[in-house]
C-alpha cells in the first residue's frame, strides 16, 4: 500500500506536465519512428521513449481516468500499425534485429497494459510474429545446426547467441499475444 501511495503522489505531480508535453512530443516521436532517414538504433530508442511514456500514462490512469483516452489512444493505432509492419520487414540497413526486438517489446507491453484496446490489433500481429518466428528458426537451423564449423568463430558465436535470444524472445511474445487473443475472444 505504501508503494501505491508513493506512485500516486509521483503521478499526481507529473500529470499536468504530461498533458503539456505529450501533445507536442508524441507527434514528433511518431514522425522520427516512422521516418526511414533515421537509423534503426535511433528508431528503436524513440520507440523505447514512447514505451516509457506509455507506462507513465497508464499509471496516471489510476488518478486521472481520462489519461489513456486523451493522450494515448488517439495516437496508438497508427504507431501500432507501423510497429507491426516493421516486425514483418526483413532485416536490412534500415531495419535490424534491435529495432524489431524493440517493436516486439513495445507491442507486448501494449497488449499487457491494454488488452481490450489491443485486441483488434493482435489479430493482425499474430501472422507477422509467426512469420518472424519461423524465419528466425530457419536462420538458426542454417547458421547453427547445419553449419557447426561456423559456430567456432567468435563473431559468429555472438551472432548465434543473438539469434537464439531473439528466437526465444519472439516465441515468448508470440505465445503471450496468442493467449491475449484467446482472452479477447472470450470477453
Amino acid at each position: 500500500k505504501q508503494w501505491y501511495q508513493r506512485r500516486v503522489a509521483i503521478t499526481a505531480g507529473t500529470d499536468s506536465q504530461v498533458y503539456t508535453v505529450a501533445p507536442v512530443l508524441f507527434p514528433r516521436l511518431i514522425q522520427l519512428f516512422q521516418t526511414e532517414t533515421f537509423g534503426p538504433g535511433t528508431r528503436a530508442r524513440v520507440l523505447s521513449i514512447f514505451a516509457t511514456f506509455t507506462t507513465l500514462i497508464s499509471h496516471m490512469d489510476s488518478v486521472d481516468n481520462a489519461a489513456n483516452e486523451n493522450l494515448l489512444f488517439p495516437v496508438l493505432p497508427g504507431l501500432v500499425d507501423t510497429t507491426i509492419v516493421l516486425i514483418g520487414t526483413p532485416a536490412s540497413d534500415k531495419i535490424d534485429y534491435k529495432l524489431q526486438t524493440e517493436c516486439v517489446n513495445f507491442l507486448s507491453k501494449l497488449v499487457q497494459t491494454f488488452p481490450k484496446q489491443m485486441g483488434d490489433k493482435v489479430s493482425s500481429a499474430l501472422p507477422v510474429l509467426w512469420q518472424l518466428l519461423t524465419k528466425n528458426a530457419e536462420d538458426h537451423i542454417t547458421t547453427v545446426v547445419n553449419n557447426p564449423d561456423h559456430v567456432e568463430d567468435d563473431v559468429s558465436n555472438l551472432k548465434v547467441m543473438n539469434v537464439m535470444f531473439y528466437n526465444l524472445h519472439t516465441s515468448a511474445i508470440y505465445i503471450h499475444l496468442q493467449s491475449a487473443t484467446y482472452i479477447h475472444l472470450q470477453s
